[in-house]
Order: C-alpha cells, then sequence, then structure tokens
C-alpha cells in the first residue's frame, strides 16, 4: 500500500502548529523521505519509523527550510545508541547537494559520519527517475529557484504527486498528471502573490488540468485564511481538496 505522512506542513516561520517541510512516503518496508526541514528527523519518530529502517532521502530543492534538519539525521546516523543502518543512506538532491554534504563534514567531521558508511548521493534531473524497492521516483523541474524538482511516486498502481516548492509551471502539471494525490504547496495566500509559489487558485487549475483525483495543501503559513484558501482551490478544482496537518496519515489503498 502506497502512503505518505506529513511530517511537516509549515514553512521557515517558526509555528506552534506547523513544523517545517518534510513528508514521509511509504510502500511495504519501503519508507523515503522527502525533504528535511527543521525537527523532520524527532518526526519520523513521531511516525513510528526507526531511522535503521528510513530507505533514503530525497530533496528537493536547497532552500534551508526544506535541509535544516539534513545535520541532525546524519548526527543521529552516527550515534553509537541509535539503530545501526545495515549500509549507508542514499540521498537524491539537485545539483549542490555534494556540496552542501561536503560543508557539514568539514564543519562537524566524523559527527555527521553515519556508521552505515557515508551518503550515496544521487543527482536528480528534469524527467529522470529512481527506485526504491518497488517505488519510483521521477523528477520534473519546476519553476522556484535554481533546481528545484516537483516529485512523482508511484507503486502498486497508486500515484502521488509532491510540488515542492513551486510556482504555477508545465513541469508541474507534468509530474501531476492523473495523480491519485497531489500534494501541493499553497504558500501563497488568497489575495497574495509570492513569486515561485502557488496560489489556491494556481493549485486549483493545476489540479485540474493534470486530472488530479484528489489535493492535500503543504508549505502553510500560519494566519492564513483557511476558508478563503479551501475555497480559493474549489473555484478550479471539483475533486476533494484539505489542509495538510503535521502527522496526517493517507494510505492509497
Amino acid at each position: 500500500m502506497l502512503s505518505l505522512t506529513l511530517l511537516g506542513s509549515g514553512t521557515s516561520v517558526p509555528s506552534a502548529r506547523r513544523r517545517a517541510p518534510a513528508h514521509l512516503v511509504q510502500h511495504g518496508e519501503t519508507s523515503l523521505l522527502v525533504d528535511c526541514g527543521s525537527g523532520a528527523t524527532h518526526g519520523l519518530a513521531r511516525a513510528g519509523l526507526a531511522l535503521d529502517r528510513l530507505g533514503g532521502l530525497v530533496l528537493t530543492h536547497l532552500h534551508p527550510d526544506h535541509t535544516g534538519d539534513l545535520v541532525s539525521l546524519l548526527f543521529a546516523l552516527s550515534n553509537p545508541v541509535g539503530p545501526q543502518r545495515a549500509g549507508e543512506l542514499p540521498i537524491w538532491g539537485p545539483e549542490g547537494a555534494a556540496k552542501l554534504l561536503e560543508g557539514l563534514r568539514g564543519v562537524y567531521g566524523r559527527w555527521v559520519e553515519p556508521r552505515g558508511g557515508p551518503p550515496a548521493l544521487g543527482a536528480l534531473a528534469d524527467g529522470a527517475s529512481f527506485a526504491l524497492g518497488e517505488l519510483s521516483v521521477q523528477a520534473f523541474s519546476v519553476v522556484h529557484m535554481k533546481g528545484s524538482f516537483a516529485l512523482r511516486f508511484e507503486a502498486g498502481g497508486r500515484t502521488i504527486c509532491f510540488s515542492g516548492d513551486s510556482g504555477p509551471c508545465p513541469g508541474l502539471e507534468r509530474a501531476a498528471q492523473g495523480a491519485d494525490l497531489f500534494l501541493c504547496e499553497c504558500a501563497s495566500r488568497a489575495g497574495d502573490t509570492y513569486k515561485g509559489h502557488m496560489t489556491p487558485a494556481d493549485v486549483g487549475r493545476c489540479a485540474t488540468a493534470a486530472g488530479c483525483r484528489e489535493v492535500v495543501l503543504t508549505h502553510l503559513y500560519d494566519g492564513s485564511d483557511e476558508r478563503a484558501t479551501l475555497d480559493g482551490v474549489r473555484e478550479h478544482f471539483t475533486g476533494p481538496v484539505r489542509l495538510g496537518e503535521d502527522g496526517l496519515r493517507i494510505e492509497l489503498g
């Protein structure tokens, strides 16, 4: 069964309700952490996943709110008290991810060297895919910062699309084609427009054009008008839509 757990549905702005961006995609015994914002490592524990069962990590882009807990994850994997991984942790990311890891090693040395071996780094590219167990992952370039990707996850005949951070663009629509679940950022609140981010109307139009079945909104700021946000999506999309919340788990049976 393909499932999605929202570990962090918020932004870089601290919130008592929402942690920074991080999500967990699972299929059978395969578990993939998608982005690693502040609090992601403890979010995995709250979701009941020990680090020795984490299959890999993929970073949609390198903004700090999506990568801030990477050092905590690597530090935890180096701790002799924690669970021992059988091998290195695969990490996929955009151009610059290798430099980020090298920088962390330059500052922290052996404290960020997992006991299972150094991370195995794979590069994301537009249209390229990789597999983890029976989970297939494909990347699509989107409009945000240089090296930003939406991700499409497929397993067991089901599909999840995660927008990453993105504004409206053809790449995002391609990634979301026919998705059973479209997890889409909605950082631009109703009435506002933040460059490189989606408004509620943008989300609704993209979901309809792509033929998605259900929409869940993430990357949400506190203080936004939740009813206006949902109504803005529903003006352009007739399927189910809801606000993401930390800890929300969705199973696609």
